[in-house]
């Protein structure tokens, strides 16, 4: 395991973020910033964002994935 506090290399933004983020909100304000923020990070790989009216966001049609849950 990577001990983090002994290691000789500064640490990066990078070196912390987690794989996978799921952001709520996020159809619009800050859930909406925080989602293209996170999209911006390479060591973030998946980006889950979620929305009570996904119709009504201002994401330019870049939403993919599954709708209609209830």
């Amino acid at each position: 395991m990577l001990d983090l506090l002994s290691c000789d290399e500064p640490m990066t933004l990078e070196m912390v973020y987690p794989a996978s983020v799921f952001i709520t909100g996020a159809n619009r304000g800050i859930g909406l910033g925080l989602v293209r923020e996170f999209l911006k990070v390479s060591s973030v790989k998946n980006v889950i964002a979620g929305a009570r009216n996904p119709d009504s966001a201002k994401t330019d049609g870049c939403w993919h994935g599954i709708s209609g849950l209830e």
